[in-house]
């Protein structure tokens, strides 16, 4: 289902789910990330990161969302 950019920066811009109180015990914590393009200046990949948690009721909370630097960071595991 398509979304509009206007419906996803005014989700953005009000953040209330930032400053939600968190549980404090979550069943299963991920945490990921996906490389996009990021025209601030010159276009750079950048890592998008996300941490998401499963309550012990098996609901999903986003914990966190950031962006990263336009480093080149590599995984030696």
């Amino acid at each position: 289902m398509p979304v509009s950019k206007e419906t996803i920066s005014g989700i953005a811009a009000r953040q209330e789910w930032a400053s939600r109180p968190l549980d404090a015990i979550y069943a299963a914590v991920f945490i990921d990330a996906i490389h996009v393009e990021v025209r601030d200046g010159p276009v750079a990949n950048r890592p998008a990161h996300a941490a998401i948690g499963v309550t012990v009721d098996g609901k999903k909370d986003v914990l966190g969302l950031w962006m990263g630097s336009a480093g080149r960071a590599r995984c030696s595991g």
